[in-house]
């Protein structure tokens, strides 16, 4: 399953888009974001077994892919629901 988020901002220049995914990197001021937005996506896609692929130009914009693997639904009869029984 890939997601893909495109924008039409700024874009990223080399140097920026090598550190995308750092942790506490950003290109806003202080207290004006944290960094950590694409590094905890890129950590998640990379827990779940995918992967995450950015590619951006100056003055055209970002586009960021999130790959994720396809896995089978869990056999959800396999485990009975317990339901609480009270009295009236």
């Amino acid at each position: 399953v890939t997601l893909s988020v495109i924008d039409t901002g700024t874009g990223m220049d080399e140097e920026t888009l090598r550190r995308a995914v750092e942790p506490f990197y950003s290109t806003k001021g202080i207290g004006k974001g944290t960094g950590l937005g694409l590094s905890m996506v890129h950590g998640l896609a990379s827990q779940l077994g995918g992967s995450m692929h950015i590619s951006s130009e100056v003055g055209l914009g970002t586009r960021i892919d999130l790959v994720l693997p396809i896995s089978a639904a869990p056999d959800l009869a396999a485990s009975p629901i317990e339901i609480a029984q009270g009295s009236a």
